[in-house]
């Protein structure tokens, strides 16, 4: 890695570590998101590839990733290749509500609110691994 491609790496990613949260358009209702991605790809040699990503989501709960990935071109019109990401979230606390069996005075089932289940929040870990296979075709000489 030469000093050049390492210094835009530093920049890239405290930029990524210090943009403010700024409301999503697309989505409308949340306020505060923001998503960024950072990537490196690099040629090993005309038949191999690989890449190096990193990921921050902040809609309304946070999610960080981290993967990588392989892949090999073994002839002009197919490439294969295998990655694997690994996911940090924040799942949301969620409520739910809660009824017991019980019997009426007439020795009838019914169902009796009993309050909620409470989900806290809590971090949970992912692993992603995924394998494709690209394959391409001309069809007219100028369009693949």
């Amino acid at each position: 890695m030469t000093k050049k491609t390492l210094l835009v790496a530093i920049v890239a990613l405290t930029a990524m570590a210090t943009l403010p949260s700024t409301p999503a358009t697309a989505k409308g209702s949340d306020e505060g998101a923001f998503w960024t991605e950072l990537g490196v790809k690099r040629d090993i040699n005309k038949q191999w590839k690989w890449n190096l990503e990193a990921e921050i989501r902040a809609e309304k709960e946070a999610r960080f990733s981290l993967g990588g990935g392989l892949s090999y071109k073994p002839i002009k019109y197919f490439r294969m290749g295998l990655t694997y990401n690994f996911i940090y979230r924040k799942k949301p606390q969620r409520t739910k509500d809660h009824y017991e069996d019980a019997l009426d005075g007439d020795g009838n089932p019914i169902q009796v609110y009993d309050g909620y289940n409470v989900h806290e929040k809590y971090w949970s870990p992912r692993h992603r691994l995924s394998l494709d296979a690209i394959g391409t075709v001309k069809v007219w000489g100028w369009l693949r």
